[in-house]
């Protein structure tokens, strides 16, 4: 049985995986390859339950709709005149229109139509992403003006995913974040419906396969993207028991600092401070997949929960400091450090002078460090991205693969419990560690 090891953004290390019927033979970072031989499944609401209400159409006369968004790279390439010509006269008096968005009236039922360009595509660096971009500020433009069910209409010429890239770059333009949704449920929804143009059989699959990614990309905005309340470890554990209920993913959860100083004696470290605060303490959530049928392949994701941290001890102050890193440091120096203001307020170093008495070589390594600590929340994407992930597999249901996904949820607190520079702690592998930073 093989098995991948997945390293997501800001990992920590968590000792449950090792093992010994897992094999690890590479750590890689690579695409879902599998999700072409899935089955998809939406008999769950709950699985779709933030996603828009979504139709597809042929009907440019439909009166369900209050905008149509046209992503295309030219507007001589749309291949309907009723959509066509009242663009063919916009860029007659502006030229550069193809190259950005704009908006036209139209004697359709929807009244206008916004063209979204992705540029001619014609160089060697272009790439799909052109189209997620387009579409995502085509719904924004939609949006602007007033409209509440866009029509979705992409050209694609060149790129074989663009309506799939399309589809998901409108979806993304319709989240709205967890916080809006809770909060102030008038503004919960961006738009009653969206509607994509073509023949509901030709692009059934790539519909659906956007539905399951963008369901997943839900699930890691919401936990990744929220302030570090709403989304502290308890808060976490909570939104993912809801959000993979009756589902076929397997939850468990790991909790107590008794059984992190046992189990996870790092892990225990970060989160000895937090500890001290219930609806701070930390969570390990363990989740996984197991299809039905032979496994063939394991699949093993770790993404780093940090949902906020303050730099612990090593507080992030929102300044600049000076390191010595040093091997074999005179035993008397002087430094001086000239510096001036910027335009935008930032120091910048101009010379550094080192002086030694009783030594003429200077072996000291300085490194100068900025920190703060505003946007430290999204220091927990790593798992946030573990649960999408999960989330997506549940939906499409791959075959002869396991995935095996943790969400390591602690916060880096500061305070007379925290753990500090120059501590020593030995790992549940048995190696002795000595922090250099927290």
């Amino acid at each position: 049985m093989k098995s991948d090891f997945i390293l997501l953004p800001r990992i920590l290390i968590v000792q449950k995986i090792f093992n010994p019927k897992v094999i690890v033979f590479q750590v890689t970072i690579q695409k879902f390859a599998f999700i072409r031989h899935c089955s998809i499944d939406f008999c769950s609401e709950k699985m779709a339950s933030n996603l828009p209400n979504i139709k597809v159409t042929e009907d440019l006369e439909s009166s369900e709709f209050d905008a149509i968004v046209v992503v295309a790279p030219s507007v001589k390439s749309i291949p309907f005149e009723k959509i066509a010509n009242p663009l063919k006269a916009y860029i007659e008096v502006d030229k550069a229109g193809e190259s950005g968005i704009f908006v036209v009236p139209s004697n359709l039922p929807s009244k206008k139509i916004v063209f979204s360009g992705t540029g001619s595509l014609e160089n060697d660096f272009d790439d799909v992403s052109h189209y997620t971009k387009a579409a995502k500020n085509g719904i924004k433009k939609a949006l602007a003006t007033g409209a509440k069910a866009p029509l979705l209409m992409f050209n694609a010429t060149r790129f074989p995913e663009a309506g799939t890239v399309a589809l998901l770059g409108a979806l993304e333009a319709l989240y709205v974040p967890i916080e809006v949704r809770e909060q102030v449920p008038e503004k919960a929804v961006k738009a009653e419906t969206l509607g994509i143009f073509g023949n509901a059989g030709k692009i059934a699959e790539k519909l659906e396969l956007a539905k399951a990614l963008e369901a997943g990309r839900i699930v890691s905005r919401d936990i990744g993207g929220s302030d570090p309340e709403r989304m502290a470890a308890p808060k976490v554990e909570e939104y993912v028991r809801q959000e993979f209920e009756g589902s076929n993913i397997k939850i468990e959860v790991i909790k107590g600092q008794a059984v992190f100083e046992q189990e996870y004696p790092c892990f225990a470290a970060v989160n000895r401070c937090a500890a001290q605060v219930e609806r701070h303490d930390g969570r390990i959530i363990w989740l996984t997949y197991e299809p039905e049928g032979p496994i063939e392949k394991t699949l093993m994701l770790v993404g780093k929960g940090i949902n906020y941290d303050t730099g612990g001890a090593d507080i992030k102050a929102g300044g600049t400091y000076l390191h010595s890193l040093y091997t074999g440091c005179p035993s008397k120096f002087w430094m001086e450090i000239i510096y001036r203001k910027s335009r935008s307020g930032k120091l910048r170093i101009l010379k550094l002078y080192c002086l030694a008495r009783m030594q003429t070589n200077i072996y000291d390594f300085f490194v100068f460090f900025s920190g703060k600590m505003a946007g430290m929340s999204r220091d927990k994407c790593g798992s946030a991205d573990v649960a999408g992930i999960l989330k997506v597999v549940s939906m499409l249901k791959p075959k002869n693969v396991k995935v095996v996904g943790a969400m390591a949820m602690a916060r880096n607190s500061v305070g007379s419990n925290a753990y500090v520079a120059d501590e020593i702690m030995t790992s549940r592998a048995g190696v002795r560690i000595r922090v250099g930073n927290t």
